[in-house]
């Protein structure tokens, strides 16, 4: 498993490498600041790292000498947990048909413990998306989450599916996927009928549907025909 992101415990200076480096690129990374792939890959402190490092501070008003210090690390520490982050994706059936109309818990993980991040209903075509701040859901000392997600069916009182340990999204970045397959108990969706039926209900107002149509010269039937489609 993953290890969760622990806050920074000593200073980080260019030649450094190692977890910490790649905790600092990561959130540099997720300011929108370039680093070398090699660097990121060997986790070390580099050209390119200290020149982030550098275009970070002067953000600040801080002096660019491409080393970090405690205080600085709090601080960029600080502006990682800030970043508004996104959890998406798709939830489908067996044969791949989208499954509308279901609603969706985003959490965060911990050993014994979840936190919830947001919730959303998905679309007409089982997609869902759900935003979160680090800085505004979970503790203190966690600088990213552990994000799995919660499929429940419309009425949110049966779980469809459950993301398992395997299935987080460990140190979850700045946007993450996780799209899922589901199987519905019966009647736990409107069938096309009602869904169609609630979409048309706020345009007929009050107009019983025997009424529609009556008029021969009226056109009432391609209208909602054609709202129905959408």
């Amino acid at each position: 498993m993953t290890q969760q992101r622990p806050k920074f415990q000593f200073p980080l200076h260019p030649g450094a490498q190692g977890e910490d480096v790649a905790q600092a690129q990561t959130i540099l990374v997720e300011l929108g600041l370039f680093i070398a792939p090699v660097e990121l890959r060997e986790r070390r402190f580099e050209p390119t790292t200290a020149e982030a490092v550098s275009r970070w501070k002067e953000r600040h008003g801080l002096p660019t000498d491409g080393g970090l210090d405690l205080e600085a690390l709090d601080r960029l520490w600080a502006d990682g947990r800030k970043l508004p982050r996104v959890v998406h994706g798709v939830v489908s059936l067996a044969d791949g048909t989208p499954a509308p109309d279901l609603h969706v818990v985003a959490i965060d993980r911990d050993f014994r413990a979840e936190q919830i991040l947001g919730e959303a209903r998905m679309d007409d075509q089982g997609r869902y998306c759900i935003a979160y701040s680090v800085a505004d859901t979970l503790r203190a000392e966690k600088g990213a989450a552990d994000v799995g997600i919660r499929v429940f069916t419309a009425d949110g009182k049966t779980v469809l599916r459950a993301s398992t340990s395997r299935d987080l999204v460990m140190n979850a970045p700045v946007e993450a996927r996780i799209d899922v397959t589901v199987s519905l108990p019966e009647g736990s969706v409107p069938s096309e009928f009602a869904r169609i039926a609630a979409a048309l209900a706020p345009l007929m107002g009050k107009v019983p549907v025997a009424d529609v149509g009556r008029d021969p010269s009226s056109d009432e039937e391609d209208f909602l025909a054609s709202h129905g489609k959408n």
